[in-house]
């Protein structure tokens, strides 16, 4: 039985089609890729960023006699150690820790958009300056807000690429030289944010 062989025209014209599909799925998985990272990117605050930070406070003030929590009204992420470090030590998935720093390069206000079972309190930059304004702040703060645990500041929350997992950076200070800075990362599971880790990367 006679064999037909390729051409060298013809395995040239083979080689530059799989070329052209590798380039294409490769350009096309990059693009999808960009999406996730700039998921809610240049937006406000998410609905489903509220229900993240919403089942957190559950999560960390269910056992606490904690009435109050106190956050302040707009996102910060001052003093945070390298987000390489952070993904390695806590385990993020990359697209969810990307989609972290790229919400978080400009700070954003944060709304009454809370659904969790302590009652949720925003502090603005004015009535911040006014508690603090010298140093009986924090004794002045305790008689404005008794049933807190501090004051929380809260950063964007960076999302995965299949949305399952989230992470989000929260400072809780409750007196001078007394406070904490922590990441978490959390996963969906039967319609909650349910804890499964955390880094504490900042104690006073």
């Amino acid at each position: 039985m006679k064999r037909h062989s390729l051409s060298k025209e013809n395995k040239f014209i083979i080689v530059l089609l799989c070329v052209a599909v590798l380039t294409g799925a490769l350009l096309w998985f990059s693009i999808i890729d960009e999406r996730r990272v700039n998921y809610g990117v240049g937006k406000a605050i998410s609905q489903q960023e509220y229900e993240v930070y919403s089942d957190l406070f559950d999560r960390l003030y269910k056992l606490k006699p904690t009435n109050i929590v106190v956050i302040s009204d707009t996102t910060s992420i001052q003093d945070i150690p390298s987000l390489s470090y952070v993904e390695r030590k806590l385990s993020v998935a990359q697209t969810a820790m990307r989609n972290f720093e790229a919400k978080n390069k400009h700070q954003w206000p944060v709304e009454q958009s809370f659904k969790c079972q302590n009652k949720c309190v925003l502090l603005s930059s004015e009535q911040s300056e006014e508690i603090f304004r010298d140093k009986k702040g924090w004794q002045r703060f305790r008689i404005r807000f008794p049933n807190s645990s501090g004051l929380v500041t809260l950063s964007r929350v960076g999302f995965s690429g299949s949305l399952q997992e989230a992470v989000v950076y929260l400072t809780q200070t409750r007196d001078y030289l007394f406070g904490s800075s922590v990441f978490y990362r959390l996963r969906y599971r039967q319609g909650h944010w349910q804890l499964d880790g955390e880094l504490v990367v900042g104690v006073s």
